[in-house]
């Protein structure tokens, strides 16, 4: 009987065990992210835009050419044109990100028939990217295969000149030059894209409370619905000090159906309560009679009879607010808050001799924004749920108005301090390629023990590329 007792408590064990590790596979980090494919694309087009890649592959085609005749019967063979590149990005699950890059090249010279010749070639690039956790749980981006195939080929040579023409340019241009030439600009569009994030793996300040870091717990997974990235947030103090992460909420196993266009951002609860550690200082409040007139013996004793044996009832008295616990957020469907638990001595003024004591849990309800590409946190209003008392012989206490004093004390002298320090001290985000924070988050989306943000990434604006790319390849027909 004993043996198999103990042989049931193993399975048990084993099991709880098991069942721990399949939790941490599929869920870690506090900081999720589902990358839309119109993040990626964007990305892939804004490091097209903003690099000299265009620039590097109309030398690189002029270079290829050389003096040598590409095509027979054709001589002084030279870029006259490249348009900017359309692109397009598939999830592949298990396989990677595919992205399609269509582009088209225009070259010219003189045929041997004497007049000028245009021949336009226009190309589908598709590459194979994976997207994985390097060794320092940095997002890396590897071009794994890249293959160039002809969508058309247009000439302004005569009809009859063109069968033999067109199929020794591709022979010898399309088949040997394009591939080459294409494919090494393709992986330094990834490896620009790649380097677009790297400021989320570095250490960023908060203020000059201390600092933030975002990093990999796991290699991003590729689903129909996107690039699925689980960050772990590193938190330190002003003095260098790591704050250890609460383990309090759970991130949601699964994330809410997808809003097509838009990269999904989850928070969870436990990043914010790590967050406040910073700003423990500043739940510390005094309060005295300049900053609310009606702190004093008299009113008081409307609440707490008992502090008004010997005292004049226009004494003036102090409030001192201390946190006896670290500030808890609870993110849900029904709204956003901090628990605020502190202890609380009034103490006579100008001795100092305490009065009276209790503890106080308030809710403390808080809006979130995004100013500068950074998280700001803002309290909206306070509300206290319990008192207790602490002090000894307390004699009768009408709760539900000093409840509700305490609560007015609070939003007048305490919150705005609390609320200045947040707003001077915003928190960094970890970067999205093309996509910005800002100019899209307009609402935050409350789910249990996370909070939620989409994400929209706007399209790339080419009108300066095609300038430029005129201006270099005008600069070659000279």
């Amino acid at each position: 009987m004993r043996l198999n007792m103990g042989a049931a408590w193993v399975g048990f064990l084993f099991l709880l065990a098991y069942s721990w590790v399949i939790f941490c596979e599929e869920n870690c980090g506090t900081f999720h992210m589902r990358c839309d494919s119109k993040t990626i694309q964007n990305g892939a087009n804004k490091a097209i835009v903003d690099s000299n890649i265009m620039g590097e592959l109309y030398e690189n085609a002029s270079k290829a050419q050389g003096n040598a005749k590409m095509v027979k019967g054709i001589k002084g063979l030279k870029v006259k044109d490249m348009r900017p590149p359309n692109v397009t990005v598939d999830y592949l699950p298990d396989e990677g990100t595919r992205m399609c890059i269509i582009s088209q090249l225009t070259v010219g010279g003189k045929s041997f028939i004497g007049g000028p010749m245009e021949i336009t070639v226009k190309n589908n690039m598709s590459i194979l990217c994976e997207i994985k956790k390097n060794t320092k749980k940095e997002l890396e981006i590897d071009l794994k295969k890249c293959r160039v195939d002809l969508i058309s080929c247009k000439t302004n040579l005569p009809s009859s000149m063109l069968p033999k023409i067109v199929a020794k340019f591709l022979n010898s241009t399309l088949t040997k030059v394009m591939p080459g030439m294409m494919c090494p600009a393709a992986e330094k569009v990834v490896k620009v894209m790649e380097k677009m994030t790297s400021s989320s793996w570095q250490k960023q300040p908060i203020g000059d409370r201390g600092a933030i870091e975002y990093k990999l717990c796991k290699d991003p997974k590729i689903t129909q619905d996107g690039a699925m990235l689980q960050l772990e947030t590193v938190i330190h103090k002003k003095n260098g000090d790591k704050i250890e992460m609460p383990q309090r909420a759970k991130m949601p196993k699964e994330m809410p159906p997808k809003k097509e266009g838009f990269t999904d951002v989850l928070i969870s609860a436990d990043y914010m309560d790590a967050l406040m550690e910073l700003f423990a200082d500043d739940f510390r409040c005094d309060v005295n009679k300049a900053k609310v007139s009606s702190l004093t013996i008299g009113k008081l004793a409307k609440m707490i009879p008992s502090i008004s044996k010997s005292q004049p009832a226009s004494k003036a008295v102090k409030a001192e607010i201390r946190l006896k616990e670290p500030v808890k957020h609870s993110l849900g469907p029904n709204g956003s808050y901090m628990t605020v638990h502190s202890s609380v001595n009034l103490i006579a003024e100008p001795k100092g001799k305490i009065l009276f004591s209790f503890e106080m849990v308030q809710r403390w309800d808080v809006d979130y924004a995004v100013e500068d590409e950074k998280l700001k946190l803002k309290i909206k209003s306070v509300s206290t749920k319990e008192i207790k008392v602490t002090s000894k012989s307390p004699g009768k206490v009408e709760m539900e108005p000093l409840k509700k004093y305490m609560q007015d004390i609070v939003k007048t002298a305490c919150m705005p301090a609390v609320n200045k320090a947040l707003s001077d001290n915003l928190v960094p985000l970890p970067n999205l390629m093309a996509a910005t924070y800002e100019e899209s988050t307009k609402e935050f989306k409350k789910l249990p023990d996370a909070l939620m943000m989409h994400i929209h990434s706007e399209p790339v604006d080419f009108s300066n590329l095609v300038k430029k790319m005129g201006e270099i390849t005008s600069k070659g027909e000279h």
